[in-house]
């Protein structure tokens, strides 16, 4: 590592020790359907694998799987895809026929359900970063097919305690642990993988030059060659290591090639201790791909492993259990939304204020300062009758109106996340209408509607959208644009000579914003479009208005602690129907209501925004401490802020700027 560098720590990718559960674990059920993939008869496997997780678990018991059907019972499937083509050709049947006999007349390792362990703990799609190894370990207990690695309760071998210092030396805070096990960076994106995969026991490279090589060289191939990646580390410890990247004729152009002696204790000393290559791997990946891309090496640390145990369990029981979790949105919101009407139009019934407000809509059109000709309809002009005049109550009154103003101040990213996702590409298409989740609020109370619109948000996998170069997330910068502009328009317009004006056919007006959002931003999209290809990034705009929504919002807090005389009453609103209450304390109850449950459920959906369980934590706490400092609009928008620079963190430079 360089002197004047210094060790950073990294923003942890999600933990990955369920996939390495999965992995070595028999598993009653098939994730990927491969039966009829016999022998070297591999046609069709693209159909067979499709829609699947392209990761295999072992279905069988070591005792069950045979050499015969080894790939196709054992392979991770984007391998099985990536390699097919090797199983036909004839050094593999070679390869195969001298595995078969050195297993009848030797012991080899590793034992048959491990050979291809590296290949189920690193998908292809995942390899950031690749450790090239020689031969397996070849004593009781080693081997277990990744390179450098060993499962407890075997200790360390010599050259894993040199790699254990280097990691130490590259990141100060990593505590060298007691076990070999490698398989948690295997599942965080490290190809630990062997030029020769078996070995005799007790006899070093006696399988070497038997047909391993090509097989691996194959597959290192196909990781240097992946169309979409931006690249990745290969680590070629020792010279024969580096013969092998030679050979393999990888492109320093677009990898990054790291080069040292080999970590035994033969030849620690002349090269590889000192070398930093743990610290410029991630250096580069995190100039490739974004933080997120880098390899979290403290996973293995010591002083990690005992809170990670502790998360495991809540992992198993707990909020992030998928299992669980798939369920829980479809409990929750519905829950939420029908909890909210009996706060909302249930107290405003219950309170007497509907009855309040009825002398100001008569059946004849005209006969009150309200009932007006809104629209020529006379369901739809009793409807927003009735909207007016609440929401004139509500302004009439200074406390009610203050409400008001910071809710309005306030309230942006419950209008903002909505009509920026209905743009993101790769979107769910139950997500594509906005606009009925703003009309479904004008009419029903935002607080009973945008619960339901977060069920759908998570249960449809938007939450959990994570950058992928075969799965866009970005937002274009013309889409962006229209969806700002019928923020702009629709929203703020239209709220500001609501305030203003203070007029009937404005206040109606108002009640349809929605719309009018929908009509700027198609009419924006019309003058500016948005190219089918190579379109820029839309971060930066995105980016701006959130900053922008954070200090409206903040401030708008801040400004309302400092200046109200009881929080208690500004904020808190009353359990019990107001009865008997004056009419405009009924509309604050009933408005307290509504934005409570509004913020509740979007700061409760923000939850589903983290990929681990430390963020889950951090965003629950931030929630609640953000909350009070600076409001929950706020603490929502920095979230927000968050997850849109998070898909924004791996998307190519070239189509990161903004235009």
């Amino acid at each position: 590592m360089p002197k004047d560098a210094k060790p950073t720590k990294l923003v942890r990718p999600t933990r990955t020790m369920s996939k390495v559960t999965a992995a070595f674990a028999k598993v009653t059920t098939e994730q990927v359907t491969v039966t009829e993939i016999v022998g070297d008869s591999i046609t069709n496997a693209d159909d067979k694998l499709e829609g699947s997780s392209k990761s295999v678990t072992p279905l069988l018991q070591p005792g069950e799987i045979t050499l015969e059907f080894l790939e196709r019972d054992t392979m991770g499937a984007s391998w099985l895809i990536a390699l097919r083509d090797e199983f036909q050709k004839p050094y593999f049947a070679k390869l195969k026929k001298f595995v078969g006999d050195e297993r009848q007349k030797h012991t080899v390792y590793p034992s048959i359900d491990n050979i291809y362990s590296w290949s189920r703990l690193t998908p292809l799609d995942n390899v950031r970063v690749v450790v090239l190894g020689q031969d397996p370990y070849h004593d009781v207990g080693q081997a277990h097919g990744l390179s450098f690695s060993v499962l407890p309760p075997t200790k360390p071998p010599g050259s894993l305690k040199n790699i254990y210092k280097q990691l130490k030396a590259d990141y100060p805070d990593f505590v060298p642990p007691t076990t070999g096990d490698l398989s948690p960076l295997a599942a965080a994106g490290v190809l630990f993988l062997n030029t020769s995969l078996t070995v005799r026991a007790h006899s070093a490279a006696s399988h070497a030059k038997k047909g391993w090589e090509e097989l691996t060289g194959a597959a290192l191939r196909c990781v240097a060659a992946r169309p979409a990646a931006r690249g990745v580390v290969f680590m070629a410890w020792g010279l024969p290591a580096q013969k092998v990247i030679t050979r393999i004729g990888v492109d320093e152009t677009k990898h990054l090639v790291l080069r040292s002696a080999h970590p035994s204790p033969l030849s620690a000393h002349r090269g590889f201790l000192g070398n930093g290559h743990f610290w410029a791997a991630n250096d580069w990946l995190e100039e490739r791909y974004g933080k997120e891309g880098c390899i979290d090496w403290g996973v293995l640390s010591a002083s990690r492993l005992k809170k990670e145990k502790t998360i495991d369990k809540l992992l198993t029981i707990g909020l992030l259990n998928l299992e669980i979790a798939a369920y829980i949105p479809l409990l929750v919101f519905p829950a939420l939304t029908a909890l909210a009407f009996n706060f909302t139009l249930g107290h405003m019934m219950a309170s007497g204020l509907a009855e309040d407000l009825d002398p100001h809509c008569p059946p004849t059109v005209g006969s009150t300062a309200y009932r007006l000709k809104y629209s020529g309809v006379d369901a739809i002009d009793s409807t927003l009758c009735g909207l007016v005049s609440f929401f004139h109550l509500s302004l009439d009154s200074h406390i009610v109106r203050s409400y008001l103003v910071y809710f309005f101040n306030t309230s942006l990213p419950l209008v903002a996340v909505p009509a920026l996702e209905a743009m993101r590409s790769g979107r769910p298409s139950a997500l594509a209408l906005p606009f009925l989740l703003g009309l479904g609020g004008q009419l029903f109370t935002i607080g009973a509607t945008i619960p339901l619109y977060w069920c759908l948000f998570i249960v449809t996998g938007a939450a959990g959208a994570a950058p992928k170069a075969s799965k866009p997330t970005q937002i274009t910068a013309a889409h962006a644009q229209a969806a700002i502009f019928g923020i702009f328009i629709g929203g703020l317009v239209t709220t500001v000579c609501l305030l203003w004006l203070e007029d009937p056919y404005v206040t109606a007006l108002w009640q349809i914003f929605p719309v009018l959002q929908l009509v700027a931003e198609k009419a924006h999209l019309f003058v500016r479009p948005a190219r089918n290809s190579g379109a820029a990034s839309g971060f930066r705009w995105i980016q701006a208005l959130y900053i922008l929504a954070f200090v409206a919002a903040s401030s708008t807090h801040v400004s309302a602690l400092a200046t109200m005389s009881s929080w208690q009453d500004f904020f808190l609103p009353s359990l019990a129907p107001r009865i008997g209450a004056a009419s405009e304390l009924k509309a604050l109850d009933m408005l307290q209501w509504d934005i409570t449950f509004a913020f509740a459920s979007t700061m409760l959906a923000t939850l589903w925004f983290g990929r681990n369980a430390r963020q889950v934590v951090t965003i629950l706490l931030w929630n609640i401490i953000g909350s009070i400092l600076v409001g929950p609009g706020a603490a929502i928008t920095a979230v927000a802020l968050w997850r849109e620079s998070y898909l924004h963190s791996d998307i190519p430079k070239e189509q990161g700027k903004a235009e």
